[in-house]
């Protein structure tokens, strides 16, 4: 005759050893520095293997464990944290993509919107991004005032991140988009009041047949036009 009570005790037994072991089992691998992934995003193929190996190297010094940890670090946009049964825990480390090109020297490097610089790239391999351009961007300070700007911009638009294609530094910025001829100069303070202003500046040239070489919006109330030929305010 089968004894129920045996069974269901014997049954208790394992089951009370079997969470006995997974306990220690997840005890001990919180206890183990995680492993680190990079995840294959989007921004991925931005990044060259060197620049893979050495995040992976540098994030792994750091003996961070809280995905806050490594998301506040250069290059990477967030990370997760992946909870396994046997092993330490993985974190799946995902990087920021690039928003604008860097032209120095001849030189191309990619830059995210933290204002970090990525690895030298080939200029085939250089997406459809604004070029800053100039050494002066070298400096991250500068860097950082041109995305400050690009992150200021509606993505589509007269002036907006999909025209503008290039950005300089004479003492101010000086904005190049596409479709608008002349250069544009802003300041960063009241940025967006700068931009509703230079819109309506360029369709009155356009509707006019007219034609800027230089478009200034630095002023508080107004925007200066060099035409080829003469000066209109």
């Amino acid at each position: 005759m089968i004894n129920h009570r045996k069974i269901f005790a014997g049954f208790l037994i394992a089951l009370f050893i079997g969470a006995y072991f997974l306990f220690s089992f997840q005890n001990k691998n919180s206890k183990l520095a995680p492993r680190i992934l990079i995840a294959q995003n989007d921004a991925y193929s931005f990044y060259s293997e060197e620049d893979i190996v050495k995040l992976s190297k540098n994030l792994s010094d750091e003996g961070f464990r809280d995905t806050e940890d490594f998301s506040k670090q250069p290059f990477v946009e967030k990370a997760v944290l992946v909870k396994t049964l046997v092993g330490p825990s993985q974190i799946n480390v995902y990087l920021q993509e690039p928003i604008l090109a860097f032209l120095t020297k001849g030189v191309y490097k990619l830059v995210d919107k933290t204002g970090e610089i990525f690895s030298e790239v080939p200029q085939y391999k250089i997406p459809n991004l604004p070029i800053l351009n100039g050494d002066e961007f070298l400096v991250k300070k500068n860097r950082m005032r041109a995305v400050s700007v690009y992150l200021k911009l509606d993505k589509e638009g007269l002036l907006s991140r999909n025209s503008l294609s290039e950005v300089l530094i004479q003492d101010d910025l000086v904005f190049i988009f596409s479709g608008i001829k002349g250069r544009v100069l802003m300041q960063e303070n009241d940025f967006l009041k700068q931009v509703d202003r230079l819109s309506k500046v360029i369709k009155y040239l356009r509707f006019h047949g007219l034609e800027a070489k230089v478009l200034d919006a630095r002023f508080s109330d107004r925007v200066v036009v060099s035409l080829k030929k003469n000066k209109v305010s």
